[in-house]
């Protein structure tokens, strides 16, 4: 009897064994699979005039013979000069750029080094600067990022992560005496900022 039950037991053993081989063979495999795409949206990268401070100037003192103003909205900020008359008068207008994504993770954002300045005339006559620097007839005009902010200058380019920030300092310089009404001319800046990958 006792052999019975070791027979009985073995043969069971061997059964279950055979039928758990038997299970595994039958055994599917489940893949889940297909394609991803993504592509670039401009709008995620929100590099933006936040404000401006402005000083009218002359010999580095506070002039108050001629006006300045300065807005921003976004992408676009707007100087304005008016009745400069004296040379070495100097409009000193400084805009906060600042780094506006909503990715806190991924968007630090490099800006440019050069800026592009053109000056153009009522007349249509269009003249470009080089260097960030503009020698007109009768403006000078450079354009410099300032030191000294939240946004990191790394060889003269600021690379912002979101929420830092960096100056940029135009500064209009009448170099040469007006000897009629001169024209209204259009100041034109200009740089970009790129998603650094």
């Amino acid at each position: 009897m006792k052999n019975r039950r070791i027979f009985i037991g073995i043969f069971l053993f061997i059964a279950l064994a055979f039928l758990g081989l038997g299970f595994a063979k039958l055994t599917n495999t489940l893949e889940i699979g297909g394609t991803l795409s993504a592509t670039k949206n401009d709008e995620n990268l929100k590099v933006e005039f936040v404000s401006n401070e402005k000083h009218a100037l002359k010999d580095g003192v506070e002039d108050t013979s001629f006006t300045i103003s300065a807005s921003q909205n976004g992408q676009s900020a707007t100087i304005g000069v008016n009745q400069m008359s004296m040379v070495g008068q100097t409009a000193v207008v400084t805009f906060k750029v600042q780094n506006n994504s909503e990715d806190l993770d991924s968007l630090t954002a490099v800006l440019d080094k050069t800026f592009t300045i053109t000056m153009q005339a009522e007349n249509g006559a269009v003249l470009n600067g080089a260097n960030n620097v503009f020698e007109g007839d009768h403006f000078n005009v450079t354009v410099e990022y300032v030191e000294g902010t939240a946004g990191t200058l790394v060889g003269g380019v600021p690379t912002l992560a979101s929420g830092e920030h960096v100056f940029v300092q135009v500064t209009i310089e009448l170099v040469n005496a007006v000897t009629d009404t001169l024209p209204v001319h259009t100041l034109t800046v200009s740089f970009e900022a790129n998603t650094i990958e």
